[in-house]
């Protein structure tokens, strides 16, 4: 018998391993930016709406959602990408997951770091 190769065909994830943005501004709301066909039924499945924009997709949430319904949706979004190997970047402020003391700082979208911060 010849050895077995343990780590051959673990890898759960695609060879151009999908990243997703999650963050939120002033103008776009709180938007998600990945396109794999398995992150577009995630998202869509947390409640994000697709959109396209100059042929890139991206997805938001509703408009008249209020900030803990986004941070609790975009929270459980990340978690559902998470749970399938998918890298999530997700702003500190939308992330119930992070430790409090990160929750507090706003980072800029590396998508759309031009955009600006939303207002309270």
């Amino acid at each position: 018998m010849s050895p077995v190769n343990r780590d051959a065909g673990m890898r759960l994830a695609r060879r151009d391993d999908p990243v997703v943005h999650i963050c939120r501004h002033e103008f776009t709301g709180t938007t998600a930016h990945g396109h794999d066909p398995l992150v577009s039924l995630l998202l869509e499945r947390a409640g994000f709406i697709p959109q396209h924009f100059f042929n890139a997709p991206s997805y938001r949430l509703p408009y008249d959602l209020g900030e803990a319904t986004q941070e609790r949706m975009a929270t459980d979004a990340a978690r559902m990408l998470r749970a399938c190997h998918i890298d999530v970047r997700i702003a500190p402020d939308l992330d119930r997951d992070a430790p409090a003391d990160q929750r507090a700082t706003w980072a800029p979208c590396p998508v759309h770091p031009d955009l600006p911060r939303p207002t309270a």
